[in-house]
């Protein structure tokens, strides 16, 4: 995890808190209008962009510029975080438990939306999927926006807790639970 950080987190990390001001500014927005938040699937971040990527169809405002078909909405990285359109410090984040899932081939970084998802299950030979759900349970405890989550961890990421004991619970597995399990839940 540390190598990640000195390798890609200084030159992420001013797009990383461009999304999180963005999603916290559209969050406002939405309260004061009092509408819904529109259904998020996964976040793209390009290095002169953010497209989020919804699951259903949704009108979102300025400075978010949609598709024809309003299920991909992009803005850019330039954006102002003085405007008051975007940024918004008093609003809890309405997407606690965006995870990073990888990057393409391109050099965007994906996140994915968890909370929109009934069930994750990951497939493959043991190391890699223990290394990834780890992974999960760290982001999760430390991303900015996911203050408030608790994770429940069961035998598996045990050494994860200690980043962050608030937000990750361990338990070891049992006959009644499944090994390998990462559910999450928000507060």
């Amino acid at each position: 995890m540390e190598k990640t950080v000195v390798a890609v987190g200084a030159t992420s990390a001013p797009t990383v808190e461009q999304m999180d001001s963005l999603l916290r500014g559209l969050a406002a927005r939405a309260a004061d209008a009092n509408t819904a938040l529109p259904p998020l699937a996964a976040v793209e971040l390009g290095k002169t962009e953010i497209v989020l990527h919804l699951s259903a169809a949704s009108t979102l405002p300025e400075p978010w510029n949609g598709t024809e078909d309003q299920m991909h909405w992009s803005c850019s990285t330039a954006q102002d975080l003085e405007d008051p359109a975007v940024a918004s410090d008093d609003q809890p984040a309405p997407y606690p438990l965006l995870v990073t899932v990888g990057e393409g081939d391109d050099g965007h970084v994906w996140l994915l939306n968890c909370e929109e998802i009934a069930a994750i299950t990951l497939t493959g030979s043991s190391a890699p999927v223990q290394d990834f759900a780890r992974y999960v349970a760290a982001e999760l405890a430390l991303n900015p926006w996911s203050a408030g989550v608790t994770v429940d961890c069961v035998g598996i990421a045990e050494e994860v807790g200690s980043l962050n004991p608030e937000r990750i619970r361990y338990h070891e597995s049992s006959a009644g639970a499944a090994p390998r399990q990462l559910p999450t839940r928000s507060r």
